[in-house]
């Protein structure tokens, strides 16, 4: 729910509900706390009982005081684990004083099954917060380009929309055109519209350097003596990445399919 993710939608009488009746607006799937580590959601949540007692004179200074404390040293890139939390629930004062003692443990009411009316065997932790809409929304966030800067490394377009950069084809785009069959618009994003270029190698696998074969009848590998000079097309990252391992004393050889000389498969 970090970002406004809805995965299902049910109605009101099939949502759990407490002892008076209350069904909650929104159910988050705990997984979420882990991965995302936003902490200040949960406290929010629990904050929210003791909000809604009190006036926002006292809200607002104990507030003031929290962000004192943000800067404590027990609030460090651990603060989200367990231990941490209680130590803030029982031992802060400004946790003390906003959030109620049966929220300290993280569990405070006793639902039942909207659907069977049955008890759920474990208490489920609620809060009172606010939820809005996102200010992030795709029309804000359209963008196109045709051509633009390149990085002189791997010759890929820049990122990012302030030095007029591309947007990257991620691990999710790719399998989404993969799994509708594109793959012919699969390539021309992530290869023809990106670092396209053509390499000239031996029948042997090695780079080919010296004159142009499709001018030069006598041009022939440097390395082995071959004259079979064949073009390939790849990634020019690919090459980048075979000189940098060559480093290592590494050789990738390549397997050539399209002979320049003579223009054969």
């Amino acid at each position: 729910m970090q970002k406004g993710t809805c995965g299902n939608l049910f109605r009101q009488e099939d949502m759990p509900f407490d002892k008076n009746g209350m069904t909650p607006d929104v159910i988050i799937n705990p997984l979420a706390i882990p991965k995302r580590m936003t902490i200040g959601h949960l406290l929010e949540a629990a904050a929210g009982y003791e909000a809604v007692g009190n006036s926002k004179t006292k809200l607002c200074k104990i507030c003031v005081e929290y962000k004192k404390k943000l800067s404590s040293p027990r609030c460090d890139t651990d603060c989200f684990l367990e231990q941490h939390i209680q130590h803030y629930l029982h031992y802060n004062s400004f946790y003390s004083k906003l959030i109620p003692e049966h929220l300290k443990d993280f569990k405070s009411t006793q639902l039942y099954n909207g659907s069977t009316g049955e008890k759920i065997p474990t208490l489920i932790f609620t809060g009172i917060m606010y939820y809005q809409k996102l200010k992030h929304l795709s029309k804000d966030k359209l963008y196109v380009r045709t051509t633009g800067p390149i990085q002189h490394i791997t010759r890929q377009p820049k990122e990012g929309r302030s030095v007029e950069g591309g947007y990257k084809i991620g691990i999710q785009e790719r399998d989404a055109l993969l799994s509708h069959g594109c793959s012919v618009t699969l390539r021309e994003r992530i290869f023809i519209n990106s670092d396209y270029h053509k390499l000239k190698v031996c029948q042997c696998g090695l780079l080919y350097h010296g004159t142009d074969p499709s001018i030069d009848i006598h041009a022939k590998c440097k390395l082995c003596g071959s004259f079979d000079i064949y073009e390939i097309e790849l990634p020019y990252v690919t090459k980048v990445f075979m000189q940098m391992v060559m480093a290592f004393n590494i050789c990738i050889k390549l397997v050539p399919k399209l002979k320049i000389k003579d223009n054969k498969l």
